[in-house]
């Protein structure tokens, strides 16, 4: 627990013992990450008012009923301070798998393997990226979908088509930044489909 929150918590609890407390969160948006809502930060502008000497919060203070200012403060934060990324938690349920099991699934499976990109596979195009990736075990060709590379190149593919029109005589037609993939390490979480 950061010291902030410490800090916090203990104010809750002073201003709890003197009756209710009324909190107003002004910019945030809620959030739902394994399994639990918390609230966040929206556009770095969020205002947390407690117990404020406003109209509105006085006005709410005066009608709460007797059996409102009775319920139970709660300091442990318990579930909302968890310690995994969302990033982390995608992958939390998959054990990483060499690169050849790929070959060995059955339709319907998932499964995440850890593979450096050899080469962008420039025949199929770039709406939906064809990466040739490799581990010690093997090599395989995945497709790597718009919103997925949008996450990595921060551009979508129609952008990323009219970036490669205005530039069309320094790149052959082709985006520069696909080849950004070339020689990084990613996991992949692939979906088999056999078709």
């Amino acid at each position: 627990m950061t010291r902030r929150t410490s800090a916090l918590l203990l104010t809750l609890k002073t201003l709890r013992s003197q009756g209710p407390v009324v909190i107003v969160c002004q910019f945030c948006k809620i959030k739902e990450y394994a399994g639990t809502r918390s609230l966040s930060n929206s556009m770095y502008a969020t205002r947390i008012l407690i117990n404020s000497d406003v109209e509105e919060i006085t006005q709410f203070h005066e009608r709460l009923l007797p059996e409102d200012r009775n319920t139970m403060f709660n300091p442990v934060v318990g579930r909302a301070l968890l310690t995994t990324s969302p990033i982390e938690a995608a992958f939390s349920k998959w054990a990483l798998s060499p690169v050849d099991l790929l070959q060995h699934s059955g339709n319907s499976d998932t499964i995440c393997v850890i593979a450096q990109v050899l080469q962008v596979n420039k025949e199929k195009g770039w709406y939906k990226i064809e990466v040739i990736v490799s581990d010690e075990s093997g090599i395989a060709n995945l497709t790597v979908f718009d919103c997925d590379a949008f996450n990595y190149l921060g551009i979508t593919a129609t952008d990323l088509g009219v970036e490669s029109v205005k530039n069309v005589e320094d790149n052959d037609g082709w985006p520069k930044k696909l080849d950004s993939f070339v020689g990084k390490k990613f996991i992949f979480k692939v979906g088999i489909k056999v078709s």
